[in-house]
């Protein structure tokens, strides 16, 4: 404006990323019992300790704030009811897709949990697969806070037995056999 005269910008606020290396590792939301089961497990695959303070989950147009630290290569869940008051669709029409967004606005990871959800079965991330894409199994053993563990079928309670056919658990019904004796020159 004046020949001569500096003027100054207003510095824009830097702000820095804090949740980059923070990743999905499970999701529990078909309960047992009551919402208050209900979790997501987040890790940290980074070789820094992460500060969620400032990130956020966004579930349905909803933003969830995350705090705490994750040390490098740890675990940390949030059971939804607790942490913020809500509960998750249990088994979607479709599907639901849940975002770890950044500081900065950066979505960092992303989740998506399908229609078909039965009742005590976690989504679990198991690695990544020969084309590099992560590898997410149902799983009938929630595992919040440690090493996901892949178990196929749910466990049975006493007296019934799984059917491998149908993945359900049954009654056990004992086989009585009763064998005719051999003729006599005939063996078994």
């Amino acid at each position: 404006l004046y020949p001569g005269l500096k003027y100054n910008e207003p510095e824009e606020e830097v702000i820095e990323p804090k949740c980059r290396d923070v990743e999905f590792s499970e999701i529990f939301t078909y309960y047992e019992s009551a919402g208050t089961e209900q979790f997501v497990e987040l890790y940290n695959r980074g070789e820094e300790t992460a500060d969620l303070d400032g990130c956020f989950i966004r579930y349905k147009n909803n933003n969830y704030a995350l705090a705490g630290i994750i040390k490098t290569h740890e675990f940390m869940v949030f059971y939804p009811v607790a942490t913020w008051h809500v509960t998750w669709t249990k088994n979607p029409a479709s599907f639901n897709r849940l975002e770890i967004v950044d500081t900065d606005g950066e979505v960092v990871d992303g989740l998506i949990y399908y229609s078909g959800q039965k009742r005590g079965l976690s989504l679990a991330k198991f690695g990544y697969k020969a084309d590099g894409s992560e590898k997410w199994e149902q799983t009938y053993n929630p595992t919040p806070g440690v090493d996901n563990v892949y178990q196929q079928f749910k466990t049975c309670p006493v007296g019934k037995v799984l059917n491998l056919e149908t993945g359900n658990c049954v009654n056990e019904t004992p086989v009585v056999a009763t064998l005719a004796a051999c003729p006599e020159g005939k063996y078994r």
